[in-house]
């Protein structure tokens, strides 16, 4: 298997492997207890990581929590969307996705 560039580990932990710190933090947890490690997801795309109760922000500086999933519906070709507490935001609007944290903070991933 191609290691991607993001890995989210069991406990939902998201790392940036060109990011050196990140990386190094993940090999660091890769090589220490098996009860912690174990490949969840892989993907070159963070918003492949993006689950119901991250906050996405888009480029009109919306910033919602993540509700649902799905198509935009509106009669064209259907986008996926991001249905949020009040708004929808297309995938291809995202800027930034943030992810909590275990200690309630919030993780901020640009959308390159």
């Amino acid at each position: 298997m191609e290691l991607k560039r993001y890995v989210q580990i069991n406990r939902g932990d998201v790392y940036d492997l060109q990011d050196e710190r990140q990386r190094k933090a993940y090999e660091t947890i890769k090589h220490g207890t098996q009860s912690v490690f174990g490949v969840k997801k892989t993907s070159d795309n963070i918003l492949d990581f993006v689950e119901v109760g991250d906050l996405v922000e888009d480029t009109y500086g919306i910033t919602a929590k993540v509700v649902d999933f799905g198509l935009s519906g509106d009669g064209g070709e259907d986008e996926r969307i991001f249905k949020c507490c009040y708004v929808d935001i297309l995938y291809e609007d995202v800027k930034a996705i943030y992810k909590r944290q275990p200690n309630g903070d919030y993780k901020k991933y640009e959308v390159k």
